[in-house]
């Protein structure tokens, strides 16, 4: 906490917009490193981190590499517990790069039951539900998990799951 505290964060947000890959993948690292603690949660996702973060998650980003992507999937995991920060995951439209994602991993891996994880908390909003159904696949990924995935990554797609139906049952 006392480095976020120091004003550590607006540094490395400045480092996820560098054009050096190494000191993005370096910023993505060390942020989702502090987003482990509850306490660096709402200074963080009050910088500009959370679009950024979406943005590397995003295939036409062309930036970071695959542990870019992990690590940023693990920060916007950790900062979603946060209402205000779940908003923002969501303004930020990253409900379509992280499906991707987890259509594109191993379903029983950590990553698919962080994305999976996630995910289940944007089904908590329209804008995350109609996001998820269109992305081509994007429904089946979570059937997917449930046949495949880790124990965790079952109990998440089944709530995502329930929770578009309990919404609107004729829609989802």
């Amino acid at each position: 906490m006392s480095i976020v505290k120091a004003g550590a964060v607006a540094p490395l947000v400045e480092l996820l917009q560098s054009g050096n890959g190494n000191l993005r993948d370096s910023a993505v690292a060390t942020i989702s490193n502090l987003s482990a603690s509850d306490a660096n949660k709402a200074m963080i996702g009050a910088s500009a981190s959370i679009p950024l973060l979406v943005y590397i998650l995003s295939d036409h980003a062309g930036t970071g590499s695959v542990q870019s992507k992990v690590d940023a999937v693990m920060a916007l995991y950790n900062l979603s517990t946060l209402r205000q920060n779940l908003v923002s995951i969501i303004t930020a439209g990253a409900v379509a790069p992280l499906t991707c994602l987890l259509k594109d991993c191993k379903k029983s891996s950590k990553l698919a039951t962080k994305i999976m994880g996630l995910l289940e908390s944007c089904m908590e909003f329209e804008e995350g539900r109609c996001s998820l159904i269109q992305q081509d696949g994007g429904l089946l990924a979570v059937v997917e998990i449930l046949e495949e995935g880790t124990v965790q990554g079952r109990e998440y797609a089944v709530g995502a799951l329930l929770t578009m139906c309990q919404t609107d049952r004729l829609k989802y």
